[in-house]
């Protein structure tokens, strides 16, 4: 599952535990099947340990969780920032693309320029 969550292909690690990868297929094939959710429960497993040294007393381990959550709040961040920029439009038709075309004159026939203020 550790090699897995670092994307290592099924050979080489057929290879890590000297064995064929067809008798890596046919012993582990549950864990090559969980291969998206190796790095959730590595990264789980890791932290469960980080808590538990936290929880000690730890100060190293105290900030580790904490700079880990900040890196987790601004991901989540930058994810819903994403999620609310305008999608890409859509493919539009010819009245469409039309009536945008005539909202964006251009040239001798275009509206002139606002005045510019002066303080």
């Amino acid at each position: 599952m550790q090699l897995q969550a670092f994307d290592w292909s099924d050979t080489k690690i057929a290879a890590a535990l000297s064995i064929t990868p067809p008798t890596l297929r046919k012993h582990y094939f549950r864990e090559l099947k969980a291969k998206a959710e190796a790095r959730a429960r590595v990264e789980g497993k890791l932290l469960a340990s980080l808590m538990d040294q936290a929880e000690a007393g730890n100060v190293t381990a105290i900030d580790k969780y904490f700079k880990r959550l900040d890196r987790h709040d601004l991901k989540r961040l930058a994810e819903e920032q994403q999620q609310s920029a305008p999608a890409d439009r859509t493919k539009m038709g010819k009245k469409q693309q039309q009536l945008e075309a005539a909202h964006d004159v251009r040239g001798k026939f275009a509206p002139p320029s606002p005045p510019r203020l002066v303080n």
